[in-house]
């Protein structure tokens, strides 16, 4: 009995004894080498399908239906007017895309380009045995002109080619340019004047100008250039007309050369005086759920793609977008569902809601989730316009611009670098590419060089500048002075300037090095490309120029719109910078 009592004592109920807990798994053990059968998931058994069912939580119900319908009605509102750098609105058309018209500006006639129309002129002279006019009318009329006697006249001396080309076209063709001119202004009537085929001579002429309008397009007129040198940015705005009122949409900083929602900024909402028509129709669709690589299947027996890995997923606990990702794709998918909702290009418009019915027969009204206040700080939304009216209300639109889908863009005929250099404490706009007069761009550096090499052949500079010597009765001097240094005449500096002189605010002003050839009786050197060349001040906003520097570029860009046809025109790109610099420009050396 004492003994019963030590064994069954509270010490030794108080022993836990370790054990092993181990889970079942219902899973298939084919012991044939055919797997056809097993793979079937042929079912036998009720009961087990009702296990199976439980095992995945099918019978965790929800109390949600399957949507069967959603319907809304939309208001689509197109677009009006276009507002370019002159600031007059203008009616707008979708016959020109929205890029074209905010991109292009007045072509720079070469010398390429001027034998190109020049040539062209002549063929169509010849396909209507017009042929003694081209020496009798047209090539006295529009000559090739040299250049002015300095650095523009060195430059292309210093190219041999173009030369070469002038002498073929001698007496041959006329100069495109002043033949273009004289067909828009009039001039070539009086040239005609008198002539048996004058009037022949006029309606080749028309044709020959709206030849060059459809190959190459320029801004009518020509001051609806929307590039703000300043900003290094294109700056425009559209409108939309809806009933009594205009809305603006405004495009401040567009320099990618691709327009979408994003360029675009609501800003003020005014009334006119004629009604604008505005676009309503109801449209009724079946929901289709939707579906993407690594989506979890719906039915036990299907295998799941293995193309996306989300279990593989290397996020830390700060990765709270790569979490959200995760989750929405895991646990929420059942949730989301496509509706197509086609919509006009260049337009405007406001959903306020979808009306989606269940299986259950029940209605649900589904509200935009970025309602509420513009600046509300847990508000989120995607595809919706920032707000910059006065104007505290959010706005759900769906902006759709007309929009090109693809681009060719060609090599650059102008580009310029914008570098900090904090040594000289400076920035830089290095011309990288100059303008060429064949036609296409050249290496600023091999320009310059080119240019150097011409002068001494010409004797201009000396091929090399020797130190004196030191006089007979002092010794050799270890150290010499030097004034200062210089940079390529490709490097034009920009200076730092206060904006007004009670304002600690600056911003960048456009300098010159001083000019050491005294062929040209100038004191600067001038910059070669029209990214940075003005008459005037050329001012450039201090927060343009970030420490990775930028680029920025000039080229012709060619596209084919909805209607197949062919737009030609010139535009500027902006792209961030490679970085800092430095040019090595110092004073008051000692060495």
């Amino acid at each position: 009995m004492a003994l019963s009592k030590l064994i069954l004592s509270d010490a030794a109920l108080k022993i836990k004894v370790p054990s092993i807990t181990a889970w079942n798994r219902l899973e298939g053990r084919p012991r044939d080498e055919d797997f056809s059968r097993v793979l079937r998931a042929e079912v036998r058994d009720p009961l087990w399908m009702l296990c199976r069912q439980w095992q995945m939580g099918e019978f965790q119900g929800e109390d949600a239906g399957t949507a069967l319908e959603a319907r809304f009605v939309s208001e689509t509102a197109r677009f009006q007017s276009f507002t370019g750098g002159s600031g007059v609105p203008v009616p707008y058309s979708d016959a020109l895309p929205l890029e074209v018209h905010v991109e292009r500006e007045v072509l720079h006639f070469d010398v390429f380009t001027q034998l190109q129309l020049g040539k062209t002129w002549v063929q169509l002279l010849r396909k209507q045995a017009l042929t003694p006019h081209i020496a009798g009318v047209y090539v006295p009329n529009c000559p090739f002109d040299s250049p002015a006697p300095g650095i523009d006249q060195d430059y292309r001396s210093s190219t041999p080619e173009v030369a070469q080309w002038l002498s073929l076209a001698e007496g041959q063709v006329p100069n495109g340019e002043k033949l273009l001119a004289a067909l828009r202004d009039g001039t070539h009537d009086t040239w005609v004047m008198g002539l048996p085929d004058a009037q022949k001579l006029k309606d080749l002429g028309r044709e020959f100008v709206a030849l060059f309008g459809r190959v190459y397009n320029e801004p009518d007129p020509p001051t609806e250039d929307c590039w703000k040198p300043q900003r290094m940015e294109y700056q425009f705005a559209v409108t939309t007309g809806e009933g009594s009122s205009e809305q603006s949409l405004v495009a401040e900083q567009y320099y990618e050369g691709h327009l979408d929602w994003y360029s675009f900024d609501r800003g003020q909402r005014q009334s006119v005086d004629e009604a604008q028509p505005i676009e309503r129709q109801t449209q009724s669709y079946i929901p289709t759920p939707i579906q993407y690589y690594g989506m979890p299947n719906r039915r036990w027996w299907a295998f799941e793609e293995g193309v996306t890995n989300l279990g593989n997923l290397n996020a830390q606990t700060s990765d709270l977008a790569t979490l959200l990702f995760a989750e929405f794709a895991l646990l929420f998918t059942n949730d989301w569902h496509l509706i197509p909702c086609p919509l006009p290009v260049g337009s405007l418009t406001d959903i306020r809601g979808i009306l989606v019915t269940d299986v259950f027969g029940l209605k649900t009204w589904v509200r935009p989730v970025g309602r509420g206040l513009d600046d509300d700080w847990n508000r989120w939304s995607v595809f919706n316009l920032k707000t910059i009216a006065p104007d505290d209300a959010a706005d759900t639109r769906l902006l759709i611009p007309p929009s090109l889908v693809k681009t060719l863009e060609g090599e650059a005929l102008e580009e310029v670098r914008f570098i900090r250099d904090e040594m000289a404490n400076l920035v830089w706009g290095i011309e990288q590419t100059v303008p060429a007069e064949l036609g296409q761009g050249q290496d600023g550096y091999e320009a310059a060089n080119r240019l150097e090499t011409y002068l001494k052949l010409l004797g201009a500079i000396p091929a090399d500048v020797p130190l004196p010597p030191p006089p007979d009765e002092q010794p050799p001097a270890t150290l010499h002075y030097q004034l200062g240094t210089t940079v390529p005449r490709n490097w034009i500096p920009f200076i730092p300037v206060n904006i007004t002189p009670a304002s600690a605010q600056i911003r960048l002003q456009k300098a010159a090095m001083p000019e050491f050839v005294d062929r040209y009786g100038d004191t600067i050197v001038a910059s070669r490309t029209s990214l940075i060349r003005s008459a005037g001040k050329f001012f450039l906003n201090e927060e343009e120029v970030p420490r990775a520097g930028a680029i920025v570029k000039r080229m012709f860009n060619r596209t084919r719109w909805y209607n197949g046809k062919v737009f030609t025109w010139v535009a500027k790109r902006k792209e961030a910078g490679r970085g800092e610099g430095e040019s090595g420009l110092a004073f008051d050396q000692v060495r």
